[in-house]
């Protein structure tokens, strides 16, 4: 809360990393309840010896013995700062951190590239090495499967990086967020598969104190800088936006609809290269074949090459297509939607015709 010139901050952080070797501490706090966490909340510069800053505890990562860890549970108890110690702007800490963090992923990224790659050299080294039942490791398929699995990823996500960061250099972090989250996402996994493939090989010595194997640090990644659950809707929501839904209740690629779809396409082809031009003698449209008895459909003409076996909408659910010449209409769906109309053309045994509407 603010008061005059000062900022009290109260409340608890858990995991501050760092704490205990830092002069400063950059929190970020609630200053307006009333409006969402993404305008609501502030940044600040807090020195880290300030009268109410509380250490609770020391945390440790899962190897580390207790009370060795550098993660501090911090209390902060009415801890006043001054007013220009804020920073950015007041309700600007989302934006302050983003600025930060989508540098920071990439760079944990690049960092997981470099283990990654570690760790297939020694899965390889241990699999030539190693002889088991009069034969190198190297020699069982599953371990070639294990082997060719971790180079595929790794190359994939080496070039997802490589790209990432030329896409930085050509605009900014913001512009590239959908990459970055993507290259946050594989970090994660990525280390954590070659890393567990590994150790794997390595057997007891794998998980023994004797070898260190970075699988830990693979599931870090999954959380630090945001878990992966949070990178992958981030991503997901940006790519949906450059889709949309169908215009009905049937797919695009739902085969009645793409044959309607061609129909109109070529049909117009046709049509203007059959055209006659106005430098054309008048015999030469005079010379046309009559068009057929029944009005073919405003959007899509019958042509005169029969429609494959494969399109007749009888075997389609909710198609109805005429069998004996005329018309019939066939709605996909109760309120209309695509219609398909079927066409039988009497005159030189065409056979069935297909066209669309609606």
């Amino acid at each position: 809360m603010r008061d005059g010139d000062e900022w009290v901050i109260t409340g608890e952080k858990f995991f501050s990393s760092n704490l205990r070797t830092s002069s400063f501490l950059i929190v970020m706090a609630v200053t307006d309840p009333d409006v969402s966490p993404y305008r609501g909340m502030s940044m600040f510069l807090v020195p880290s010896d300030a009268p109410g800053i509380q250490v609770l505890a020391n945390i440790g990562l899962g190897h580390e013995p207790w009370g060795e860890g550098m993660h501090a549970h911090v209390r902060y108890d009415s801890v006043r700062v001054p007013a220009e110690n804020l920073l950015g702007g007041e309700g600007q800490a989302f934006v302050v951190a983003q600025t930060r963090l989508g540098g920071g992923r990439i760079h944990h990224a690049m960092r997981a590239v470099a283990m990654a790659r570690r760790q297939l050299d020694v899965m390889c080294e241990r699999a030539l090495s190693r002889q088991t039942k009069g034969e190198a490791l190297a020699e069982k398929q599953l371990v070639q499967d294990a082997v060719a699995d971790s180079w595929i990823q790794l190359q994939s996500f080496r070039l997802m990086v490589l790209h990432t960061a030329w896409l930085i250099d050509q605009s900014s972090t913001a512009e590239a967020r959908r990459q970055i989250a993507a290259c946050k996402v594989l970090a994660a996994e990525v280390l954590s598969d070659i890393a567990r493939r590994a150790q794997h090989l390595h057997g007891a010595l794998g998980v023994s104190n004797l070898m260190r194997f970075p699988v830990d640090v693979g599931t870090m990644m999954g959380i630090m800088d945001g878990p992966t659950e949070v990178h992958k809707v981030s991503v997901a929501r940006s790519v949906l936006k450059d889709h949309r839904p169908s215009d009905d209740a049937w797919p695009t690629e739902f085969a009645p609809k793409a044959w309607c779809r061609a129909r109109r396409r070529f049909d117009e082809l046709v049509d203007s290269s059959a055209r006659p031009t106005s430098s054309a003698p008048a015999s030469t449209a005079s010379s046309r074949p009559a068009p057929p008895t029944t009005s073919p459909s405003p959007r899509c003409r019958p042509t005169s090459t029969p429609p494959p076996a494969t399109s007749d909408c009888s075997a389609h659910p909710g198609v109805g297509v005429g069998d004996e010449g005329g018309e019939h209409v066939g709605h996909l769906g109760e309120g209309g939607g695509v219609a398909l109309l079927g066409q039988v053309l009497g005159d030189e045994g065409h056979g069935r015709r297909l066209a669309c509407s609606g």
